[in-house]
């Protein structure tokens, strides 16, 4: 039996091809749906994550009908580089985002309706247009292609698959204290 969690531990193989379409897919649904001369500021940590695959906690992705930016600091800069394939990666420090915004001049920037209000002060430096666009994400991360829907189902038939011996191991050792590193070991062995 395969393990459940593969594509949630280190199998690169699976991990680039998985980034290299499938989020690229998301990112390119979204390209088709802008209209020329606008882009998408992306603040929430979740849809950055849906767009890209990289978690940080100082990020931001901007995308329009040709180009995919991700912007983060020195701490995550490394890191994004090497795991985001399907965008340009940015320092903060060296290419600020209302500056590169600025520069690509586009008529509408449409942005995240939770975003907060500091930084909604700094977006209307844009000598853009800003619109917020509510929902815009929310909506696509709901409809999933054939492609997602067949990842999800793969995993949870492997995650069926596991459960009894999940379930074996622990009834077995219940007098001993089970670690979360216990339970992934046993995955990782099946």
């Amino acid at each position: 039996m395969g393990n459940p969690f593969k594509y949630y531990h280190k199998k690169p193989g699976f991990e680039r091809v998985f980034r290299a379409s499938m989020y690229n897919i998301r990112v390119k649904r979204l390209q088709g749906l802008l209209p020329s001369g606008s882009a998408l500021f992306i603040y929430e940590p979740a849809n950055i994550f849906y767009l890209t695959g990289f978690r940080s906690s100082n990020a931001y992705l901007i995308i329009d009908r040709k180009r995919c930016v991700f912007f983060t600091d020195f701490r995550y800069l490394l890191a994004a580089e090497k795991q985001i394939v399907h965008a340009q990666v940015l320092d903060l420090a060296k290419e600020p985002y209302v500056k590169w915004l600025n520069s690509h001049r586009y008529r509408t920037v449409f942005f995240e309706d939770k975003i907060p209000y500091w930084l909604f002060d700094k977006l209307s430096d844009l000598r853009a247009e800003l619109e917020i666009q509510p929902q815009f994400l929310e909506w696509q991360r709901a409809v999933k292609t054939p492609e997602e829907a067949a990842v999800m189902k793969q995993a949870l038939d492997k995650t069926i698959a596991v459960i009894p011996e999940i379930t074996a191991f622990i009834r077995d050792n219940r007098k001993k204290r089970i670690s979360e590193m216990d339970i992934l070991r046993l995955i990782r062995r099946s």
